[in-house]
């Protein structure tokens, strides 16, 4: 394996962050805290969660994340794939409590002291938006902050029992929460727009006056402290208001140069395009750990078949197929995954130390930071289910965490904004013409995979212009967002310069591609854009690349940089201590009789 060409490939994997933050990384993450613990109650698995996240807070500088935002992201990263529950924790106290203070409260000494809580973690951040009664609907916001100009401070106030926040991480009783809550500003008994509130919810003596949690039923897919909360006229200081570019005059009076509420919803929640990307870059790295644990078992555990002596499974195409198609989805989710990154920490930095601008309704960042949470949501979902479902019955316990990570992208269909939502927003704003230009270009393009995805992608934005469908709608901004998942692929793999890494990116990306085109055969059969000989053709080369492809997948699997001391899976490290009934397994090999093809345990 050429140290040159391992190096190109952990570059292409890990983008913007230095190999030096990567390996410290891997040492805090590597701590025995971080081991599976078993037998736990639900209690206090939730209480292990902010304790390694305490731990891990403790030994990165915030200064730091904040100069450097893809390092924040490789961080989550990391806690994505030690824990999806530690994860949660860890993006809404980055991304949803601190990086909202910093961007829409950049240059104010005021904030000082929450900044501090939240860097120093004497309070974990918590993020409010989402109302009991009107799901991801945050355009009639019930939650109300009244200004008291006499007093020059707030009154925070739940309307209603449809009006409370539901769902934030903030019910584990004895962890002091410090929260941005959205809530409508009312100056003068008018609606001033939604903004966000910088609120102390519990401190070390319990909750504050007028603040109520009542903590969810258990989750099994992503355990957390899930709660609803509202507020009973609860008295917030001004420093709380994250203003971003409105003000309070001395004498009461409101200015806010974005003069449109719905504008000023979209600026106050900025703080989930963070969220977003950050998910996006977590679920890429489930998918990297996914491939790569089933990828790592298919390697050792055995198979046979008639005249041929024990072999791994992953001999058989069977296995090979669908991993390795898994590992190719990986590789393309972490290029588009790594550009959205790019993209928004450079907003981030900007966002931090330069006055604030006006949002533009035809700024095509926050479009696509949420369609590339999408998109990989699904991908995710789908590839951790098939690795899982790859290794046997091993892919079933926890402890082996293809579960885990299967069950990150389940919630994340929700968390950070329901996709089926975004995509429609998406699509409304797509049909309309707002900075979105569909692909041009013929089957006479250089590339003929980009051309084909392109062209399915601008005849389905024409038919959806000429007729109003949802279904029509998602199934237009699922093939916008493949389109670029694969433009980002192609790219990446088209800056690697180093022979090897090369060779093993070649096979690996047309592999992502020509499966993408497959699974639209049919469209493209009625369309007239392939004949029914060139769609016959496709699981033959796929075959083929299959066979290109197993000299190199050790290479692209180091490159993940994901070794046995952070994952920690008896499943890939042939302890076969879980499975009580196996002692001697050559023996029951040699009395086994297993039909073609079937895998032994």
């Amino acid at each position: 394996m050429s140290d040159q060409s391992l190096s190109a490939l952990a570059r292409l994997v890990h983008g913007d962050c230095e190999p030096e933050f990567r390996d410290e990384l891997r040492k805090i993450f590597s701590d025995e805290l971080f081991a599976r613990r078993d037998g736990l109650t639900y209690q206090e698995e939730l209480r292990l969660t902010y304790e390694r996240m305490r731990f891990a807070n403790d030994r990165v500088s915030p200064e730091e994340l904040v100069e450097h935002p893809h390092r924040l992201f490789a961080l989550l990263e990391f806690s994505a794939v030690v824990s999806p529950s530690l994860f949660i924790a860890m993006v809404t106290h980055y991304c949803g409590a601190l990086a909202a203070i910093r961007e829409l409260g950049a240059g104010r000494d005021d904030l000082d002291e929450y900044v501090t809580a939240l860097e120093r973690m004497t309070a974990t951040g918590a993020l409010l938006i989402t109302e009991l009664g009107y799901g991801n609907s945050h355009v009639s916001m019930r939650t109300r902050a009244t200004y008291d100009h006499e007093r020059r401070d707030f009154v925070l106030h739940t309307a209603d029992e449809a009006a409370r926040k539901f769902m934030p991480n903030v019910g584990l009783p004895g962890v002091p929460k410090l929260a941005t809550v959205a809530a409508q500003l009312d100056i003068g008994g008018e609606d001033r727009g939604v903004f966000l509130f910088v609120v102390h919810l519990r401190g070390d003596d319990g909750l504050l006056p007028g603040v109520t949690i009542t903590q969810l039923p258990e989750a099994t897919q992503v355990p957390m402290d899930y709660a609803v909360i509202s507020f009973d006229h609860v008295r917030i200081p001004m420093s709380s208001l994250l203003h971003d570019s409105a003000s309070i005059s001395e004498d009461g009076g409101f200015h806010d140069p974005i003069d449109d509420q719905k504008m000023r919803l979209v600026r106050s929640l900025t703080v989930a395009q963070s969220v977003r990307t950050a998910q996006t870059a977590a679920l890429a790295a489930a998918a990297r750990a996914s491939a790569q644990i089933a990828l790592r078992y298919s390697m050792q555990r055995p198979a046979m078949e008639p005249g041929s002596p024990w072999g791994p499974v992953i001999r058989h195409r069977t296995q090979q197929r669908p991993l390795y198609t898994a590992l190719a989805t990986a590789y393309a989710l972490t290029c588009h995954a790594n550009r959205a990154k790019a993209a928004k920490a450079t907003a981030m930095i900007h966002n931090s130390t330069n006055r604030p601008v006006p949002p533009s309704p035809l700024d095509p960042l926050p479009r696509t930071l949420s369609l590339t949470k999408a998109i990989t949501t699904w991908k995710t979902e789908r590839l951790t289910a098939e690795c899982r479902q790859r290794c046997g019955a091993r892919g079933v316990f926890t402890v082996n965490r293809l579960l885990d990570y299967q069950g990150l992208a389940i919630v994340s269909n929700a968390a950070g904004g329901d996709n089926f939502l975004l995509c429609l927003d998406a699509a409304r704003s797509m049909i309309a013409d707002f900075h979105y230009e569909p692909p041009s270009g013929d089957l006479l393009d250089r590339d003929l995979w980009l051309s084909l995805l392109r062209t399915r992608e601008r005849e389905l934005h024409r038919a959806l212009k000429t007729q109003d469908s949802l279904t029509e709608a998602v199934e237009f901004v699922e093939a916008h967002g493949n389109r670029l998942i694969l433009e980002s692929f192609l790219d990446a793999v088209s800056t690697v310069d180093t022979d090897g890494a090369a060779a093993a990116l070649r096979p690996l990306a047309e592999l992502y591609a020509l499966t993408e085109i497959q699974s639209a055969a049919a469209w493209y059969l009625c369309e007239g854009l392939l004949t029914s000989a060139q769609v016959r053709s496709i699981p033959g080369r796929l075959n083929e690349l299959c066979e290109e492809l197993t000299p190199h997948v050790d290479l692209l699997l180091t490159a993940f940089e994901l070794p046995e001391d952070l994952l920690r899976v008896p499943i890939t490290n042939g302890d076969l201590s879980m499975v009580a009934d196996i002692v001697d397994l050559p023996q029951q090999r040699a009395a086994m009789e297993l039909p073609v093809g079937v895998a032994a345990p």
